[in-house]
This record gives C-alpha cells, structure tokens and sequence, in this order.
C-alpha cells in the first residue's frame, strides 16, 4: 500500500530530523541539563514530548550523547538529586557534522535565534550567592559562591574580624560579582 509506504517514510524522516536538531541543541549547549534540553527541543515545534523522549532514547543507546551527573554538581531536580546533564560524543558530533544539512533551513534560522534567548535564560540560572556567620574568635566567616549555572565556578570562604566587614563583602559581591 502506497499510503502505509509514505507515513513510514515521513515518520522515519520526522524521526532522522528529530535527532539531528537533538544533536544540533547539545553540540551548540555543552552540558545542557536535560529538563533544559526538553523544553528547548519542544520548543521547535517539530516535536512533542514524546517523540523527543523517543529521539533521545534512540540517541543515548546509540551512544550519539553521554548524560550524566556531574560531580560537584550544584543544581538540583525536584527530588533534590543533581540533575543529569547532556554532552555530545564524537560519534554524536561526527553523525551531526554528516547529516546537519538534513534540518530544513526555516529550522535552522530559528535555532539559531533561539540560541541567543536560550543562553540568555541559562545564564540567568547562574547563581551567585554570599553569606556570612559569625565564628568561633568573634569575628565573622564569609561564605562567597559563583555557578555558571552548570557548575561552581567559585567558592570561597574568608575570616573577618567584624559583622561591618562580613557584610560590606557580602553587597559586593552579589552586586559586582563579573
């Protein structure tokens, strides 16, 4: 049946374009959290939920991308376990090199696009944050940290002798931490 031969034809193309623009998002997104890469590959409108859970399963088991929890990890899922992140393999990287021209250009121009404001909302997810405790010699330990929103970048702890300092330190840091 010539009707049954094209649906499996677009389905496996649906299928070949859903892993390229996976592969596309984590090339262009080292790191990429998976919830992050969800969304991002929704957002395309090329795919739903489920096709990409399919595409990323098919992916990972052809060892296309790693996902993984990363040591030192500081971001955290809802159950409060580190979330797992996405990096493409060369494998993963050498398919993508091969079959990139396969994403149809209107696709491509809106990934690109959507690279800027994705970026932006990954940055925004880096945490600085500055605190301070008094110590056991009557003065003050100021705890400074800076994650890129992957990882800590920074993190430092510093003795001062008082509570004026500790918190001079604290303002600057959340204000001026670049």
């Amino acid at each position: 049946n010539d009707h049954t031969f094209t649906e499996r034809f677009v389905e496996k193309s649906d299928s070949v374009r859903n892993k390229i623009i996976i592969l596309f998002i984590i090339n262009k997104l080292p790191g990429i959290t998976t919830g992050e890469l969800t969304a991002m590959s929704m957002d395309t409108c090329y795919m739903n939920y489920f096709s990409f859970a399919a595409a990323f399963n098919d992916l990972a088991a052809g060892r296309l991308l790693n996902v993984s929890e990363r040591k030192g990890e500081s971001k955290l899922d809802s159950a409060g376990r580190p979330v797992a992140r996405c990096d493409i393999t060369s494998s993963g990287l050498e398919t993508l090199n091969r079959l990139s021209h396969l994403i149809p250009a209107h696709i491509h121009t809106f990934l690109n696009k959507a690279f800027i404001d994705w970026e932006k909302d990954i940055k925004r997810n880096a945490e600085v944050r500055a605190s301070y405790d008094p110590d056991l010699f009557g003065g003050y330990t100021v705890d400074l940290m800076l994650s890129d929103g992957n990882r800590e970048l920074t993190h430092m702890k510093i003795s001062v002798p008082s509570k004026e300092i500790a918190v001079e330190i604290c303002s600057n840091w959340n204000s001026n931490t670049e």
